[in-house]
């Protein structure tokens, strides 16, 4: 396994666990106080666009969609 689809491959599943926390989160907090589900879902929110970003990294994404 390359050193790409190895770092892929961990980024997709740090990215999955990081939303399945945020949706939990979601569950147990947003029905009882939306503002605390806001303040407390914002890191959650960083690091899912961190990651995805590093996923199109690692695919290229950027590169396909330059000018």
């Amino acid at each position: 396994m390359t050193s790409t689809r190895t770092s892929l491959e961990l980024t997709q599943q740090q990215l999955c666990t990081v939303e399945r926390a945020l949706e939990a989160l979601r569950r147990e907090v947003l029905p009882g106080n939306e503002e605390r589900y806001r303040m407390m879902a914002e890191p959650y929110l960083e690091q899912i666009s961190k990651l995805r970003g590093e996923i199109d990294s690692l695919l290229g994404i950027k590169e396909l969609l330059a000018p």
